[in-house]
């Protein structure tokens, strides 16, 4: 048993996201036809409710993670089983308890939000198909990260990408079919037991010791739960920093402006999780290192490189986001919501360079620090959505999405003075403040080179604008780190390695 490359896990981590992407691509203007607008938005309510159950999971997701990669460095099998069972007692009874909630309790959910009489009684049926899935996806959880925890997230994406192929045709089938909602989340439920029994095969292939009997000891809660505890915080705040502006535009204007709002959100979130699925693999990677040096290069090379991926990802899409949404659902729902697109976009382009300072809060064991930064975003996002949604509608939302970068840029300097130690602040300029004033910069190209097209575009010039600027965004961004890093520049030895799969792939063709 061998676990992949950093460089291998992450390539099939940001694989998987990337199919995930083309699936939205695919399904979203499908549904949003089909299902109108208003029943879409119920759909991505269900979804969202179902996200802030996860929070059952107190955490022990990532404690699995972390302590089953902790435990296989060392080949320890014994550690290994004895932490994925503890959890998985926990797993089942909170689970249980999830379903239960959201089964007996749909009925009081469904008043919580604006419905005309007919859609309170779909929507009481298609929460309770909601907890079914959600129990059994819920139970394939800590499964699921075994693979990850042993550095197999080729396993866990190609699990992921089957389970997407099978989600596209079965929801344009269902629908086709006529069973609408209903069917969807039978589907749900068809998928959700299909990752639970893979992952199982998968699992027991991999660590043929391991036993899926949910029993556990006193040492192994407490060795789950000391670290549980704070991703098990960061977890329910995560959650809301995700999901609370889509609640509280359906309170407080109804389920179309969830429509409006998610989608070009959902876009968004898709094209980050690139980032934050090759990131993915940095956690077990900070656990790993001890030397404050190497602790050093690591986190500042990942940080830049992460940036310019996001730079790379968004900057294209914040210039074409609009031309996008009128060419792939409709002018009119474009014309409502393509500013939003267009700021949450531009938000993004930062968010890279968080997420290697999150793994390292994370790596070194002090998640604290994560909880604390989590906790700062989505408090943020939701006093400017009280204050800003009721001024602005679901525009108000976007702004507050905005505002929340404010406290991953402080986390960056907060981690290279004083968990980092570095006293000089050049070291920050050249790896954080410069790349970001290329952002910018690189930003304004972009929007100077769809100025160059008619006002409204089709599909060639979109994909034009979009990969014209992509590659200048990556010279500007790419070749400042070659000049700044030199032999040690972490794009040379990407764009190498590339070759060399590339060269690999085509020797075996």
């Amino acid at each position: 048993m061998k676990g992949k490359s950093l460089f291998t896990n992450a390539f099939w981590n940001i694989s998987a996201n990337l199919f995930s992407m083309l699936i939205l691509f695919i399904l979203a203007p499908f549904l949003i036809t089909r299902l109108g607008e208003s029943q879409y938005g119920m759909y991505i309510l269900l979804v969202s409710v179902s996200s802030f159950l996860g929070i059952m999971n107190l955490g022990l997701g990532e404690a699995t993670l972390r302590y089953v990669a902790f435990y296989f460095g060392r080949e320890d099998l014994e550690g290994v089983r004895r932490v994925f069972q503890a959890t998985l007692f926990v797993y089942a009874i909170s689970g249980a308890l999830s379903f239960l909630i959201l089964f007996f309790g749909a009925p009081f959910l469904v008043n919580l939000f604006k419905l005309q009489l007919a859609e309170k009684n779909l929507a009481n049926s298609l929460f309770k198909l909601t907890a079914i899935a959600f129990f059994v996806r819920f139970i394939s959880g800590p499964i699921g990260a075994v693979s990850q925890g042993l550095l197999r997230y080729d396993i866990y994406s190609k699990i992921n990408i089957i389970e997407n192929i099978l989600r596209i045709i079965g929801s344009i089938l269902f629908i086709l079919l006529g069973f609408g909602l209903s069917g969807l989340m039978i589907l749900n439920i068809i998928l959700s037991l299909f990752c639970l029994v893979t992952n199982m095969v998968l699992t027991k292939k991999l660590v043929p010791s391991i036993s899926f009997l949910p029993v556990t000891s006193k040492s192994a809660l407490k060795e789950v739960f000391g670290y549980g505890i704070f991703a098990f915080l960061s977890q329910i705040f995560g959650i809301i920093w995700q999901n609370a502006d889509r609640m509280i535009l359906g309170a407080l204007i109804g389920t179309s402006a969830i429509a409006f709002f998610a989608v070009p959100q959902d876009l968004a979130f898709r094209a980050l999780g690139l980032a934050a699925a090759g990131g993915a693999v940095l956690l077990p990677k900070f656990s790993s290192i001890h030397n404050q040096d190497e602790l050093n290069k690591l986190f500042t090379r990942s940080t830049l490189i992460f940036l310019i991926l996001t730079a790379i990802v968004f900057v294209p899409i914040s210039v074409v986001i609009k031309d996008f949404l009128r060419l792939w659902v409709s002018p009119e729902f474009a014309s409502k919501c393509g500013f939003v697109g267009t700021i949450l976009a531009v938000s993004c382009i930062i968010r890279g360079a968080f997420v290697p300072n999150e793994s390292l809060f994370r790596g070194i064991g002090k998640p604290q620090y994560y909880l604390i930064l989590v906790i700062l975003t989505s408090s943020t996002i939701i006093i400017s959505d009280l204050i800003l949604i009721p001024r602005f509608g679901f525009a108000g939302a976007g702004y507050s999405f905005c505002i929340s970068p404010i406290w991953g840029i402080i986390a960056v300097c907060i981690s290279w003075r004083y968990i980092l130690k570095n006293r000089e602040l050049m070291g920050l300029v050249k790896f954080f403040l410069v790349p970001l004033i290329l952002c910018v910069f690189s930003l304004a190209i972009a929007f100077f080179v769809r100025s160059v097209f008619p006002s409204e575009i089709g599909w060639l010039p979109l994909i034009t604008v979009a990969f014209s600027t992509a590659i200048l965004t990556g010279i500007i961004m790419g070749g400042y780190e070659v000049v700044a890093f030199g032999k040690e520049s972490s794009v040379k030895d990407i764009v190498c390695r590339l070759v060399n799969e590339t060269k690999k792939h085509w020797r075996f063709s």
